[in-house]
């Protein structure tokens, strides 16, 4: 499948549909959740490996976040051209 075909598959695909929804009403809290306490864990470490959990909860928290929304965007972007 090339590029072009990809992105035609990827429109056709609802990004608001209600099984969506929820996940995305667990999901952001959750990720929330994890950038705080990743941020919690850099300035009070317990331990010296409690940094680089806190770095690695920062990093998972914020790419999930970033991919959905660049996705919905995108989509967005591309149905109003």
């Amino acid at each position: 499948m090339n590029n072009q075909e990809e992105q035609e598959v990827d429109l056709n695909v609802k990004e608001w549909t209600l099984k969506k929804i929820l996940i995305r009403l667990v999901a952001y809290p959750f990720c929330l959740f994890m950038i705080v306490g990743g941020i919690f864990l850099l300035l009070r470490p317990i331990n010296w490996k409690s940094g680089f959990a806190g770095i690695g909860l920062i990093y998972f928290g914020v790419s999930y976040l970033y991919v959905d929304l660049k996705i919905i965007f995108k989509k967005a972007i591309q149905r109003n051209v």
